[in-house]
């Protein structure tokens, strides 16, 4: 089993948390959110950058949505972007 060495870190946006994930930094964190999100178009995109922010998550831990309303936001989340309505 490969150990992780990628530090967790909440993502928010717009200081609203919606997800944590794995990076190098914050930017890397952030552009692998957009990866996972199917949004990898996008990672380059200044505009779409300023509106996420990321922290180390505490103690490795850092949850705010139980999975039942991450998976109902993320997906409306999802759509509004594919959908430019963000």
């Amino acid at each position: 089993m490969r150990t992780e060495t990628r530090p967790l870190y909440a993502i928010f946006r717009n200081k609203k948390h919606i997800c944590n994930g794995r990076g190098y930094n914050e930017l890397d964190a952030i552009k692998q959110h957009l990866i996972d999100a199917d949004l990898g178009e996008f990672i380059d995109d200044k505009e779409l950058l300023k509106l996420f922010t990321a922290e180390k998550a505490k103690i490795n831990i850092h949850f705010h949505y139980s999975q039942v309303q991450y998976e109902t936001f993320g997906q409306k989340y999802i759509d509004l972007i594919k959908l430019n309505k963000l």
